[in-house]
């Protein structure tokens, strides 16, 4: 099987670059009028511009040099308006689902935020939209996303019911086993805990969700933390990322379990 070649996208518009013409944001001037443009993201030296955008930066550059023009901050313009937020292609003539819907299914909502992961530091905004493939191929992971969360919240129910069936029960004595901790150096991890949110002193009052699996691998990717199977988030910071203060909060362990550790790998 070929090796699939990495997805070149315009870092303004996002347009797919395959068959059109792009350009390195080496004039300083231009990558910062796009920097402006794109202001929650960090351009680096791999990002590249399709020629609208590249055209249209350079108008805006000369505006601002010319002595009869007032210096203000630029709104953001876009050299390709009709454009898949996922894949980059062309959406003029092709069918398109709208990402941000007014009530919407808890489905729905998962796939969200499935997307806003795939393209975060970028937040969604009302006017994104995505072609038809991309729509049902994010369907396809929320729904497996979905299925994951209902096993996982299966022996937590199952155990809720024996805890109240057995709370004044005395459990007989039984030989206690080992449990081997590992202490990892440059890892920590949350506290088991599926009545609060992971995050310390988080006042937030609406319904907890489980973790993603995709959630968790860019959280332990990224800072080098875990969040273990049972650990809940709220709403509010699922949708903020805070995931790097994690790591130095008072919830935070640097004992794992075997199990745990198996988990990871």
């Amino acid at each position: 099987m070929k090796n699939r070649r990495p997805k070149i996208l315009c870092v303004n518009c996002n347009i797919h670059l395959t068959t059109h013409k792009r350009y390195h944001l080496l004039d300083s001037r231009v990558c910062a009028m796009i920097s402006n443009w794109v202001s929650r993201q960090v351009i680096t030296d791999d990002d590249v511009v399709c020629k609208a955008c590249w055209e249209l930066a350079m108008e805006a550059v000369n505006q601002d040099l010319s002595p009869n023009v007032k210096i203000e901050i630029e709104p953001r313009q876009l050299g390709h308006t009709h454009v898949c937020l996922l894949c980059g292609c062309s959406l003029l003539h092709k069918q398109r689902d709208k990402i941000l819907r007014d009530n919407a299914t808890e489905l729905q909502e998962n796939m969200v935020k499935v997307i806003q992961l795939e393209i975060q530091p970028r937040q969604l905004t009302p006017l994104d939209r995505v072609c038809h493939p991309c729509w049902l191929r994010t369907k396809r992971k929320a729904l497996r996303t979905e299925s994951v969360v209902e096993v996982n919240n299966e022996p937590e129910k199952d155990m809720s019911i024996y805890n109240e069936s057995h709370e004044n029960l005395k459990d007989p004595e039984v030989p206690k086993q080992n449990v081997y901790n590992v202490v990892l150096p440059n890892y920590r991890r949350a506290k088991i805990n599926t009545h609060r949110c992971v995050f310390a002193n988080c006042t937030s009052k609406g319904k907890l969700r489980s973790v993603y699996d995709n959630v968790r691998a860019l959280v332990l990717n990224r800072h080098k933390y875990y969040l273990p199977k049972l650990s809940r988030v709220c709403d509010e910071h699922l949708a903020a990322h805070d995931w790097d203060i994690l790591y130095d909060s008072p919830n935070s362990m640097d004992t794992f379990s075997v199990e745990q550790i198996e988990h990871v790998f």
